[in-house]
């Protein structure tokens, strides 16, 4: 029994070039400790800078704020993230910002991306404070919102590069190009 492989087939020399080609998935990109992860963190680190959660209604922090604002939203049962609000234990925002990063997986991601874009238009940004952070993490949504629709063939790529582009410049205008990270990067490609 011989094993094919696209390495050593001879008749593929020119057209695939493993050393030199990188291919990756959106999901790894955007959520597995990807520009969801990172844009999520320096947004709460600006919050926490601002004391916004006592505009919010006085809770002892912006984790805290969130945990009992995500606490009540109810998921379908099939769903793995039923206990959603428990990535905003305060507990795990020292985790968090020892590694720079808002830890949570993609599947946790996926289902707070929706909620966090709401609470950020509805109720964050009408208060007038950490607006940059606020824009770049909606154009984020916004791209998240496309990379799930484009299966449905219904979003071109001149929109999905529109989004990406958009976002790229809202996150330099709210967090600098010293936090531009490969992953973000990667967005272009």
């Amino acid at each position: 029994f011989m094993q094919y492989s696209l390495l050593t087939d001879m008749t593929l020399d020119g057209i695939i070039q493993p050393c030199s080609q990188f291919m990756h998935d959106w999901v790894h990109g955007l959520f597995s400790k990807g520009v969801f992860q990172i844009c999520l963190y320096l947004l709460l680190t600006s919050m926490e800078e601002a004391n916004l959660h006592t505009l919010l209604g006085g809770a002892t922090g912006i984790y805290q704020y969130l945990y009992e604002y995500i606490k009540p939203w109810k998921f379908p049962a099939k769903r793995k993230c039923t206990d959603l609000y428990t990535v905003f234990d305060p507990k795990r925002r020292q985790g968090n910002r020892d590694a720079e990063t808002f830890r949570c997986g993609a599947s946790e991601c996926l289902a707070l991306v929706p909620i966090l874009s709401f609470w950020v238009s509805a109720l964050v940004l009408p208060l007038g404070h950490c607006t940059l952070a606020c824009q770049a993490f909606i154009a984020f949504a916004d791209i998240a919102e496309c990379m799930v629709t484009v299966a449905t063939g219904t979003i071109p790529a001149d929109t999905l590069k529109s989004a990406i582009e958009t976002f790229l410049e809202k996150f330099v205008q709210a967090f600098g190009a010293s936090k531009l990270t490969p992953k973000l990067h990667w967005l272009l490609h």
